[in-house]
């Protein structure tokens, strides 16, 4: 005869549940990295008026054209540079 034990509730139920954590994993993963964002440059290309640059901590910065913003930067307007 077969000495063979059914599979304990536990093991059968930790089976099952690594099975669906694997699963998971390989399709939310893929899903995840693809909708990672990626950097971007953003560019001060032009503007008109009273325009101010500075950085979170308050530091001046020369506001010219094509500069490039980084992370951080605030770009104040006047009232005149907004209509």
């Amino acid at each position: 005869m077969s000495d063979k034990k059914p599979l304990n509730k536990k093991v059968l139920i930790g089976c099952i549940a690594g099975v669906v954590i694997t699963m998971s994993a390989i399709i939310v993963i893929p899903v995840a990295v693809k909708n990672l964002r990626s950097a971007t440059t953003m560019r001060l290309l032009r503007f008109d008026g009273d325009v101010s640059l500075l950085t979170e901590g308050g530091k001046v910065l020369d506001a010219s054209e094509d500069r490039r913003l980084t992370n951080g930067n605030l770009l104040k307007t006047k009232k005149e540079s907004q209509d």
